[in-house]
């Protein structure tokens, strides 16, 4: 039986001589390739005349992880400080600056450095710069955590300290969900009461194949992977993210309304109305709404009862249903129905006027009952021919998967014998055709007004896709449950500021930049420079860059904006 491993034979450092040179070494024992494993010497400095000089490596080590070293008594360590830099020094350096700089003024506009300072007051110092910096770089760069230290090498950074793989990894797991519900509570304050919100999710696909809340589901993006369904509250108004958590992958989007309603409640922050999709549609979910009096807009299938037997009614029509008017705007035609229910759960009964809002677009009907008619042309010439040939169908499962309009029947021998059109079907669907509808309770909207509101969505699905393209979280990473707390926290950060410098572009920035990532593009050449025993100074803003600046209504650093500004060009004025 062999001896023990020396649990510190891994921090004991060493003398190791190769060609004239000393180095700090300890030996670790790796795999071999095709054979047993084998001692490797890890250098972390050099040794000269007896002095430890510290190597980067060495020196990107937390305090703690330096500490496990034992050295040999002959060493002299003055050379290795305690808490030394393996990086420029803060008060020097030539680094891009342009786009790190319009973020951390975002987050000043927005409150969000003045959130995040409150709610790490009473963690280690330097958390909420270096959570800041984690999200300014996920929106500048969109790439993986790993490449961090090496941007702030080029970039002037908020944290000052370079976060590498391992420090990342401590602060992320440091990240708890009170620190979550602090922050959502913080930015629930800033939005106030009469937000209106649309609610959303999303699947998330993802590595970590040890998370808890990934499970097989009906994946948004048909992938063949499992995933985490991510929920998100957008505000409208001030079009920022407002809320997120995660569920596991396979529960339906109704099922979060009750987890949501409650988070809600505890952080004291009460919606004026709520928007949701049709996947959030369910009586249940209504009847609730009801009995918590809150505002909601939610859209319906048209095949849902009520407003079903309304298309019923209208029967056969040329141009427009009867009672229903046209907006020449929008070209749709619409009319709004109230409806009494009696909503009843949890002991209590409340009785509410909901209003049913009821739309038909012409060109969208027609355009349907077109794609139906060659459907159905293309299935009967199919099966047509078939039964001519009379000859067995070799794939007959397949065949019934491709049919939407029609029922076969086959011989014995697996020919075509008959077939013929589903008429139920045929008929419900095409009277639908062109017609969507929603739901609405507690909000004194017309149902133009709640057609416009609901088109607002839109901002989410942006939303959406720059959390799973421009951040490239797609595809997270997070293998422990401590991580992946932290990095969603990290990640809602860096959305707040990607949507705010997203809607600015869009009101302002259209004619300057064709894209909000062009914006930071334009803004990244600005450096700061820093010498010796010298304040730092910031390059000069040019051309396009003072209009951005002027756009987000930020003033440049001092020293920035030339002394005779060229003139606004004609376009300011369009």
């Amino acid at each position: 039986m062999g001896r023990k491993k020396d649990p510190q034979t891994d921090y004991r450092l060493q003398e190791h001589r190769i060609n004239g040179y000393v180095y700090a070494t300890t030996q670790r024992t790796v795999p071999g390739k095709n054979g047993p494993p084998v001692r490797r010497h890890v250098h972390w400095g050099r040794v000269d005349g007896g002095r430890f000089i510290p190597s980067a490596r060495f020196l990107r080590l937390d305090a703690e992880e330096r500490a496990k070293f034992i050295f040999p008594a002959e060493w002299t360590l003055e050379e290795a400080p305690e808490a030394a830099e393996p990086r420029e020094s803060a008060a020097t350096g030539n680094r891009l600056y342009g786009d790190v700089w319009l973020l951390e003024q975002v987050a000043r506009q927005t409150g969000l450095l003045d959130d995040l300072e409150a709610v790490f007051a009473d963690s280690p110092a330097g958390t909420a710069q270096a959570v800041l910096t984690l999200a300014i770089y996920l929106v500048a760069t969109g790439r993986s955590f790993d490449r961090v230290a090496r941007w702030q090498r080029i970039a002037k950074a908020p944290c000052g300290t370079e976060l590498t793989p391992k420090r990342i990894t401590r602060l992320t797991q440091s990240i708890t969900d009170g620190h979550r519900m602090a922050l959502l509570r913080r930015r629930a304050e800033r939005a106030g009461g009469k937000a209106v919100v649309a609610m959303d999710s999303t699947s998330l696909s993802t590595w970590g194949e040890t998370l808890a809340d990934i499970r097989w589901g009906r994946n948004k993006d048909r992938l063949p992977l499992e995933q985490i369904l991510d929920v998100a509250l957008y505000d409208l108004d001030a079009h920022l993210p407002a809320y997120y958590r995660a569920f596991p992958g396979n529960i339906p989007d109704s099922r979060t309304v009750r987890v949501v309603r409650e988070d809600l409640a505890a952080l004291g922050f009460t919606p004026a109305a709520r928007i949701t999709d049709r996947g959030y549609a369910s009586l249940a979910s209504l009847d609730e709404a009801i009995l918590r009096g809150e505002g909601i807009l939610t859209a319906v299938r048209t095949s849902w009862g009520p407003v079903a037997e309304r298309i019923a009614a209208f029967r056969r029509f040329d141009t427009l249903p009867k009672g229903m008017r046209l907006d020449p705007e929008s070209g749709l035609a619409w009319a709004q129905y109230g409806w009494k229910r009696k909503a009843q759960g949890g002991g209590k009964t409340a009785e509410a006027d909901l209003r049913l809002n009821l739309y038909l677009d012409p060109r969208r009907r027609a355009a349907e009952v077109v794609e139906m008619e060659a459907a159905a042309e293309s299935e009967r010439a199919a099966l047509s021919a078939a039964r001519a040939s009379r000859r067995p169908v070799a794939d007959r499962e397949g065949l019934e998967a491709w049919l939407r309009w029609h029922t076969v029947a086959f011989t014995k021998r697996g020919a075509v014998k008959s077939y013929a059109l589903r008429e139920t079907a045929w008929k419900a669907h095409r009277a639908r055709a062109g017609f969507f509808a929603s739901v609405s309770h507690g909000l004194d909207w017309t149902a133009m007004e709640a057609h416009r509101r609901y088109r607002t969505r839109d901002e989410q699905e942006k939303y959406f896709q720059q959390k799973k393209g421009l951040m490239g979280a797609d595809r997270p990473r997070s293998w422990s449950e401590e991580g992946w707390t932290g990095r969603q926290l990290v990640l809602f950060v860096g959305l707040i500021l990607s949507c705010a410098v997203r809607e600015t572009w869009k009101r302002s920035l259209r004619k300057v930049c064709a894209s909000s990532l062009e914006v930071l593009d334009e803004m990244r050449n600005i450096r700061w420079i820093g010498h010796p025993d010298r304040p730092p100074l910031v390059t000069p803003f040019v051309g396009r860059q003072l209009e951005i600046a002027r756009a987000f209504g930020f003033e440049p650093p001092p020293g920035c904006v030339p002394a005779n500004p060229p003139r606004p060009r004609r376009r300011d004025f369009e």
